[in-house]
């Protein structure tokens, strides 16, 4: 049996005791069923019954994850695998393949003949394979998975949180003699979805569309993203018309009104209007089988199921109501998506549609069709992007001016597209696609992806690297909240509110400019092979590194460090010192190049690269460093006898590659 160490990297999830949880839960509910009788006799807002019940969802949202935690699960495979234990694993997605492995998410579902449950990462190397594995396979495996590793350099993508947060702690490297295949026992309703999009998206291959028409063509109607280039991309990032490429509310959208205007003739028939909404709805979710099942597509199509039924029932007002319905009922069945970066911005962007855009519209009211058409949307984008912006800028730090005009110029091309898309793949289906058909079709997305590319090579409107930190994220919220209400009631309190909510930013700003300003810092990064060191001297640092090879500053963990100590100004050293003052640390570094045993001075961190020839015994001896550090560029072999030379001083040894970057912090 094996158990992940889940260590600071699990901290998003709740880990208390069920019978804690459980208890609680029970006083909520007694005060909650109290505060709804009182709330049914009063004519008062019922804030303590809405303050119950979301405490009442939260105790449930707690208990549903500890409760499925692999340390508490029993039916988690971690708790029955052994080494030599033959693991059973169904393929369950199809994952972006790199250049060496296919890459997919599968769930163990057998450990020898115990019946288990878990996701796993599995990624196959493609020598000596042409071609990934079905969906109705299964591997079987001895390989022992393992676990998933920390990020080793401060600012650098914390991959193992992001999987964590899917409830994913393992993964597994295999070659092709490392595993057989068997048939599926039994397929889920995902992977029929996902085998179904794949035969659609074969057949559609082979219609004669460039590679840059099919990939963005798979992205759009059937939500394959895998196979876009980076330069595409890039384009739609730049363009801010990103969110066009993931199928989310807004194709849903689109989808629903092509179908209602397509769908019209029924409301003739008697009860023509339920039986209308029936199909929209059946015609919704076919799209969304058709499309994967992805989780984005889900909750985009669970959230128009229920908004499209408050409006059937005329509930104009109460939508807010049913987004939040929609919300409650995603999060039942899959707990984790509150933490899917997706999901929240989804309904983000939904709910500032809902509050923003009737005051926004209320603004101007075009006489003529068109231009109302137009001010419509432009209402609908910059509500939107006012939903995601805070989010956005936290996670990416890349904003886009041209979304407004890329929403314009695209998203009325968006319906037609989609529009003859689904079109092309039920002719298709049928064997009845014409050329000519294809041949348009194909026309109309590289006229789109040539605009795409025009806006997004504006780059005077393209912002990178911006500075957003937590802290900022809550407060600009607050501070959308609070102006939304302002603007909708507007009163003597909610001004000023939101005048502590700009203080409160500036204040955030200053304090994170003064912190940077008033440190000094010292820090061993991991680099394969490589040694890279930062010295930090408040809002300027030089960067040391033994490889002269490329600049080092274009390291994605470099400029992100750098943009998240309020863009510290960075030059780079042609030459590795061997020594550093850092406050009141004196540090030493010693290479192949510099070995000797009379340092002159008594350094408190002694750093050893390039592998030293070095008696580090003897070294000792002499000296007594508070710390002493390896990086990448040392070997492994090396790594072991340095340790158990310190471990017999009483020294702490730090290994970059097992214990990630070393940091140093002085306060001046």
């Amino acid at each position: 049996m094996f158990l992940p160490d889940h260590g600071d990297s699990d901290r998003f999830f709740f880990d208390f005791s069920l019978e804690w949880i459980s208890t609680g839960a029970g006083l909520i509910f007694i005060a909650f069923i109290l505060c709804y009788f009182n709330a049914r006799n009063s004519f008062h807002p019922p804030f303590l019954f809405v303050l119950f019940s979301a405490l009442l969802m939260m105790q449930y949202g707690m208990f549903i994850i500890t409760k499925n935690k692999p340390g508490r699960n029993l039916m988690h495979y971690t708790h029955h695998f052994i080494p030599g234990s033959s693991i059973r694993i169904s393929l369950r997605e199809e994952l972006k393949h790199t250049g060496h492995y296919f890459r997919f998410r599968g769930e163990i579902t057998g450990v020898d003949k115990k019946k288990t449950e878990g996701d796993i990462l599995i990624r196959i190397s493609k020598d000596q394979m042409s071609q990934p594995l079905r969906l109705d396979e299964c591997i079987l495996t001895s390989t022992e998975p393992k676990e998933i590793g920390k990020v080793l350099n401060p600012a650098a993508f914390d991959f193992r949180e992001y999987s964590r947060k899917k409830g994913i702690y393992h993964q597994l490297s295999l070659s092709q003699e490392q595993f057989t295949t068997l048939p599926a026992e039994q397929m889920n309703v995902r992977a029929l979805a996902l085998m179904c999009r794949g035969r659609i998206i074969k057949s559609l291959g082979d219609k004669g569309f460039t590679s840059k028409e099919f990939s963005v063509i798979e992205a759009l109607l059937l939500g394959k993203r895998q196979d876009l280039s980076k330069e595409t991309t890039s384009s739609y990032q730049n363009a801010g018309a990103m969110h066009l490429l993931a199928i989310s509310g807004l194709h849903i959208g689109i989808l629903l009104m092509i179908l209602n205007v397509a769908l019209g003739p029924f409301e003739r028939l008697r009860h023509g209007k339920a039986i209308k909404w029936v199909l929209l709805i059946g015609f919704l979710w076919f799209f969304a089988f058709i499309s994967g099942l992805s989780p984005s597509v889900i909750r985009a199509a669970t959230m128009f199921t229920v908004l499209s039924f408050g409006i059937r029932i005329g509930r104009y007002s109460q939508l807010g109501n049913y987004l939040f319905t929609a919300l409650f009922l995603n999060l039942i069945f899959k707990p984790l998506y509150v933490f899917d970066l997706g999901f929240q911005m989804s309904y983000l962007a939904v709910a500032a549609i809902l509050g923003i855009s009737p005051f926004l519209k209320s603004l101007w009211n075009p006489d003529q069709k068109l231009l109302r058409y137009i001010w419509n949307l432009f209402v609908i984008s910059i509500s939107a992007q006012l939903g995601v912006l805070p989010l956005s800028l936290y996670h990416f730090h890349h904003f886009s001016a041209l979304f407004v005009l890329s929403s314009i110029a695209i998203i009325p091309f968006l319906g037609i597209v989609l529009g003859m898309g689904y079109f092309m793949i039920i002719l298709d289906f049928f064997n009845f696609l014409w050329p000519f058909y294809v041949e348009v079709y194909a026309m109309i997305i590289t006229m789109m992806n040539h605009t795409i590319e025009i806006f997004g090579s504006i780059n005077t409107l393209i912002f990178k690297n911006v500075f957003f930190t937590e802290p900022l994220l809550y407060i600009s919220y607050l501070f959308i909240g609070l102006l939304t209400f302002s603007i909708s009631k507007l009163n003597a309190k909610r001004p000023a509110a939101i005048l502590v909510c700009c203080i409160l930013l500036f204040s955030i700003l200053l304090f994170e400019k003064r912190t940077t300003q008033s440190e000094s810092a010292f820090i061993v990064f991991h680099q394969y092979k490589q040694s890279l060191f930062l010295r930090r001297t408040g809002d300027k640092g030089i960067l040391y590194s033994g490889s002269g090879a490329n600049s080092v500053k274009e390291l994605s963990f470099v400029k992100n460090y750098a943009r998240n100590h309020f863009l510290l100004n960075l030059s780079e050293s042609e030459q590795m010192l061997n020594f550093y003052k850092v406050g009141n640390y004196n540090i030493m570094v010693i290479d192949h190049l510099s070995i000797k045993s009379d340092f002159g001075f008594k350094p408190d961190i002694l750093i050893l690269i390039n592998s030293p020839q070095i008696n580090l015994d003897r070294i000792l001896g002499e000296i007594r460093p508070k710390v002493i550090i390896a990086d990448g560029s040392d070997f492994s072999s090396y790594k072991s006898l340095w340790e158990k030379s310190c471990k017999q001083k009483g020294i702490i040894f730090h290994d970059t590659y097992r214990d990630g970057a070393f940091t140093l912090i002085s306060h001046s």
